[in-house]
């Protein structure tokens, strides 16, 4: 992807960089400490659990069916101005969510929120791939990939230390005060014009769509959907049934996961200085997508919870990998005028396959224990990982285990497959 002269100044260098990765990180922040508030707003609003998972869906389900049009938008209007909209929208969602006295009002705050979110990571990664060339290029995605990989990691944490000491309102706050610094150094992102796309919304998809460089990088994030995100999401309840532990140490133990996703970046990024290519690295990225599941089938009564150690790793792993890498690789496939709408395609399919596999990783747990349990109420506390039931959760729980190998086996297959035509050609 080449890019145009610019219309005023070049890149900033390190003011842009802090800017973008600065707005990134709050959306994995978000996404991964919001559902621990979800109690403490339950209790002052007078709301059960179910009743507030709206407030974590409504995010979920605006940021990801707004990236196409933001991507649109970003190839008609410019990166810098949506990517502002969108730190504003956010901004003003936040603000809204941390001043939410009802559950509506929460509701349509974080809607305005995720919709703020879907033009700041179509466009960050769009912003990193126009300003930036060549070793810059490289650390820039390298710290992209570091901040989601943060966000993930300390969301649970902020959230819950904030919530504990100042109530669920201030973690909201905080997505404000970073939003607002993000907002005031966004000018500095340079305005390069981009090559103008006359194509209608349909056209620019299609067009992008018969890309097939661009739809085997989108298959990275997908796999990291099946083997990270679900079993993020899930393996928690898996390991308080089979072990009869609380939430704390499951959630601790699992947190084995997340810390891989912190440091893969800063490992990809060496090993590319050392002329390892970022094919490989994605390879070798959904190699371990594929095995992990399988080596967690060791989460059992009967053997030793330590030796689940290892899944949970190559997990983190190839999950962490090709964070950052992956949106530089696509972006970089595509022609000028189209990178907008290829961004929120990238993301759509991102946010919506981890929607999609945590969803359908449940239904599994649900369907073989529903096989395996007569009694409907049965089912429903076992699949909640009640203590008492670790037996028939560690069936259910290795089938569906089994299922996401199977899926992102035929993932690496496919990758593999279209890079040999790829060449061919």
């Amino acid at each position: 992807m080449s890019k145009s002269s610019s219309s005023s100044t070049k890149p900033r260098g390190l003011v842009v960089l802090v800017v973008v990765v600065g707005a990134q990180f709050v959306l994995p922040l978000s996404l991964a400490g919001t559902g621990v508030a979800l109690p403490s707003i339950g209790r002052e609003l007078g709301m059960s659990t179910a009743e507030l998972q709206f407030v974590v869906n409504g995010f979920n389900l605006c940021f990801a069916v707004s990236t196409i049009l933001w991507g649109r938008l970003t190839d008609m209007l410019g990166y810098h101005i949506i990517f502002r909209c969108g730190v504003a929208a956010a901004l003003v969602g936040s603000l809204a969510s941390s001043a939410s006295t009802s559950l509506a009002v929460l509701n349509i705050s974080r809607m305005t929120a995720g919709i703020g979110a879907g033009a700041i990571l179509t466009n960050a990664a769009v912003i990193l791939s126009v300003c930036y060339d060549g070793q810059d290029r490289r650390r820039a995605f390298t710290a992209f990939g570091f901040v989601n990989g943060l966000g993930l990691a300390i969301g649970p944490f902020v959230s819950g230390s904030a919530t504990q000491a100042f109530g669920w309102r201030s973690f909201f706050a905080i997505h404000a005060a970073l939003l607002i610094f993000v907002l005031m150094g966004s000018y500095k992102i340079p305005n390069i014009k981009l090559q103008q796309n006359a194509n209608n919304l349909l056209a620019s998809i299609l067009s992008t769509l018969k890309n097939a460089e661009f739809v085997r990088m989108t298959l990275v994030p997908v796999a990291g959907a099946i083997g990270f995100i679900s079993l993020l999401t899930y393996l928690p309840i898996g390991i308080q049934a089979i072990y009869c532990w609380d939430e704390t140490k499951a959630g601790m133990y699992v947190s084995t996961m997340t810390i891989p996703v912190l440091i893969s970046p800063m490992i990809a990024h060496g090993l590319l200085k050392k002329n390892v290519g970022p094919e490989a690295l994605m390879c070798v990225s959904l190699m371990f997508l594929t095995l992990a599941p399988v080596a967690l089938l060791s989460v059992r009564q009967d053997i030793s919870p330590h030796l689940s150690i290892g899944g949970m790793i190559l997990s983190g792993l190839g999950f962490g990998l090709p964070l950052g890498l992956i949106d530089g690789q696509a972006l970089g496939t595509v022609e000028e005028r189209n990178v907008g709408i290829a961004a929120g395609i990238l993301n759509l399919l991102r946010i919506g396959s981890e929607a999609v596999f945590v969803a359908l990783y449940g239904s599994l747990i649900v369907l073989f224990l529903d096989m395996t349990l007569d009694d409907s109420s049965l089912v429903a506390s076992a699949a909640s990982g009640q203590p008492g039931y670790g037996q028939f959760y560690t069936k259910s729980q290795s089938l569906a285990l089994v299922s996401m190998s199977i899926l992102n086996l035929a993932i690496l297959l496919t990758f593999l497959h279209l890079r040999r035509k790829s060449r061919n050609r």
